[in-house]
């Protein structure tokens, strides 16, 4: 068996340079990697150019739906709210101001410096960086005295979400190529993928694909990314498949002028559990309506904004109930350090009912701010037509 070489430089696999290529990119949660389809170089260089382009641009749903990476965490981003506001979101989904330049304010007592930080550990590093200029500066008795707060905002944030461009389209199209050659097809039988992603000013050869689901049974109570190959020795068509987020759907004419054996790969993930999505994928085009497909000759901006909508609507209901279970084990962690309760005992009969006026002194907060949306998704719902079967 002769070995296996790159599917993008030709260079001849050797341990040493054999790397793990996501069939979908990490940055947005992709899980399962495959051998012998890229080169260490290729697969760093693609990354860096091609699919960090598509994680940067969907980072806020990287953070709204609090993704699991194979490597690497989730980075917070600044955003901007309707008024103006700067806001950072955090990949545990809690928001916090940035941190806010120290005022010097001259007093009778003396020089008082005024910060605001979005963790305890940062008003820490803070004070410790003072201390190295103040040294009878008492650390642990500001630390102390720091007043931590708790509130919600109802501005929203304001931002657009436009995927898109040559180098996120090379990373959908690198996707599929590489679960092809992982498939045992050969690169230069992916004639018009091979040709776009190697050429600076290759053609594009995928469009965005809404006249119809190409997934047979769609899940609707979570998302997924998913990617598919199909060979049709009839029709000699190579297609793929990409759909990030639920919503962004791209079909790819690898080739049209493919003549090996027919066959079917796909993988799918849900990058908030990072379990495997088992999807029916039917990849059935004509050469015409493939052609078609991928030469923007359909408006799908309706069917988009379904999808979107649909999407966001799962995340927001996930960020909702991650919250509600951030607040609560905040508040027991709150509850039992008054208490002077260790982790792992139990509450004594006396203690419990103060145990219980803290929690719901705690939790009501995020009750009272959800509590709106909540009902309002209830009469949505309620209101909503149904069918049987």
């Amino acid at each position: 068996m002769p070995p296996f070489q790159c599917a993008l430089c030709n260079q001849v696999l050797n341990p040493a340079n054999n790397s793990r290529e996501h069939l979908l990119p990490n940055g947005i949660g992709g899980q399962k990697t495959v051998r012998n389809v890229l080169c260490k170089t290729c697969n760093d260089r693609t990354g860096a150019e091609w699919d960090a382009v598509v994680s940067k641009q969907l980072n806020l749903l990287n953070l709204l739906f609090a993704i699991k990476r194979d490597r690497g965490d989730v980075q917070a981003e600044d955003y901007t709210t309707v008024s103006g506001q700067t806001i950072r979101k955090h990949p545990d989904g809690h928001l916090t101001f940035p941190r806010q330049e120290p005022r010097r304010i001259q007093t009778d007592q003396g020089l008082r410096i005024e910060t605001r930080v979005a963790t305890e550990q940062e008003a820490k590093t803070f004070l410790l960086g003072l201390k190295r200029r103040n040294p009878q500066l008492d650390v642990e008795e500001q630390m102390r005295n720091i007043r931590v707060e708790h509130s919600y905002m109802s501005d929203p944030i304001f931002t657009k979400l436009e995927p898109g461009g040559a180098e996120a389209g090379r990373s959908y199209v690198k996707s599929a190529y590489t679960l092809a050659v992982s498939s045992g097809v050969k690169p230069d039988a992916c004639t018009e993928a091979r040709a776009y992603l190697l050429h600076e000013d290759g053609t594009p050869c995928f469009d965005y694909f809404y006249k119809r689901d190409l997934i047979m049974n769609r899940p609707t109570d979570c998302v997924f990314h998913c990617v598919a190959v199909s060979g049709d020795q009839a029709t000699r068509q190579l297609i793929g498949y990409v759909e990030l987020y639920s919503t962004w759907r791209m079909v790819i004419c690898m080739s049209s002028q493919y003549a090996g054996e027919s066959f079917h790969g796909s993988y799918s993930v849900n990058p908030a559990t990072r379990e495997e999505v088992q999807l029916s994928i039917a990849l059935n085009f004509s050469r015409d309506e493939l052609r078609a497909a991928c030469n923007c000759e359909d408006d799908y901006s309706v069917e988009l904004g379904k999808a979107f909508n649909a999407m966001m609507e799962i995340g927001y209901l996930a960020s909702l109930e991650r919250e509600r279970e951030r607040v609560l084990q905040r508040a027991v962690a709150t509850a039992m350090d008054q208490l002077g309760v260790h982790p792992g005992d139990s509450l004594s009969p006396e203690q419990l009912p103060e145990f219980t006026r803290i929690l719901t002194q705690a939790i009501t907060p995020c009750l009272v701010h959800q509590a709106p949306m909540l009902q309002s998704r209830a009469r949505q719902q309620k209101t909503s037509p149904t069918s049987d079967g």
